[in-house]
C-alpha cells in the first residue's frame, strides 16, 4: 500500500513538474516569437562561435553523466537555440559521448563504483538485464520506453556482457524519439507556435506518465521471466 501511494505521489510530482516548466516557459516563447528578439539570441549565440554548441555540448554531457539532473529542459533550450535537428544532433552527440564515459570509467571499476552511485533497489529492478538471450532487445526496449531512468541505466548496463558499440549504438537510437519531441517543441516555442508545442509536450508527458505508471509492472515481469530461465538451466545442468 506504502508503495503505491510513493508512486502515486511520484507520477503527482511529475505532473506539477511538468505543468509548472510549461507555464515557465510560455513566458520566453512569447518573448521569443517575436522576430526581434530571436534576432537578439541568435546574434549572442553567434558571437560565441562554435563556442556557443561546445558549452551547451557540455551541459548535454554533464546533464547524462550527474544522472539526476533532469533531461528535458536541456532538450527543450536545445531546440529553442538551434532548431529540431541542431538540437537533437547536439543532444544526441553529448549522449553518445556521456554514455560512452560512464560505459567506459564502469567497465574499469566495475560494481563497487555503481553500488556506490546507484540505490540497491534500482540495481536489483533490473536485474533481468543479466538475461543474456534478450539482452539487445532489452536494453533497446529500456531506454525506446518513455519515464525509465536511462541516466541510471547507463550505469547499470555496462554491468553486463553487451559490447560498448551495441550498447551505445542500441541506447542512442532509442532515445531518439523523446529528444527530437523535445527539440520540436522547443523550436515550435521559439517560433511562437505555442500550439504546436503545447499539443507535443502534452502527448509526451502522457505518454511518460504511461511509462512510469506501468514501468513497475514490466520490470517484475521481465525479473520473474529471468528468473524462470535461470532455474530451468540450472536444472538442466543438474540432470
Amino acid at each position: 500500500m506504502q508503495k503505491n501511494i510513493k508512486k502515486y505521489m511520484l507520477v503527482l510530482l511529475a505532473v506539477l513538474l511538468g505543468a509548472l516548466l510549461t507555464v515557465c516557459a510560455i513566458p520566453v516563447a512569447q518573448w521569443l516569437s517575436i522576430p526581434e528578439n530571436r534576432s537578439l539570441v541568435w546574434q549572442k549565440i553567434d558571437a560565441l562561435g562554435p563556442w556557443g554548441a561546445v558549452i551547451f555540448l557540455v551541459i548535454q554531457i554533464l546533464q547524462v553523466v550527474i544522472a539526476f539532473i533532469p533531461g528535458e529542459p536541456v532538450e527543450l533550450a536545445a531546440g529553442l537555440l538551434y532548431g529540431t535537428w541542431g538540437g537533437l544532433l547536439i543532444c544526441l552527440t553529448g549522449i553518445l559521448l556521456g554514455s560512452s564515459m560512464i560505459f567506459a570509467v564502469v567497465r574499469r571499476f566495475g560494481r563497487p563504483l555503481v553500488q556506490r552511485l546507484v540505490d540497491e533497489e534500482s540495481i536489483q529492478k533490473y536485474a533481468f538485464l543479466t538475461d543474456a538471450r534478450k539482452l539487445d532487445t532489452l536494453i533497446f526496449l529500456m531506454f525506446l520506453i518513455p519515464g525509465t531512468p536511462k541516466d541510471t541505466l547507463n550505469y547499470l548496463c555496462p554491468l553486463t556482457s553487451i559490447s560498448p558499440v551495441r550498447f551505445l549504438v542500441l541506447s542512442t537510437f532509442a532515445r531518439i524519439p523523446s529528444v527530437i519531441s523535445s527539440t520540436f517543441a522547443g523550436a515550435n516555442f521559439a517560433e511562437g507556435n505555442l500550439l504546436a508545442s503545447v499539443i507535443v509536450l502534452g502527448i509526451t508527458s502522457a505518454v511518460g506518465l504511461l511509462g512510469i505508471r506501468y514501468e513497475h509492472a514490466l520490470t517484475d515481469h521481465l525479473n520473474r521471466s529471468a528468473a524462470r530461465f535461470r532455474e530451468r538451466m540450472n536444472s538442466g545442468k543438474h540432470q
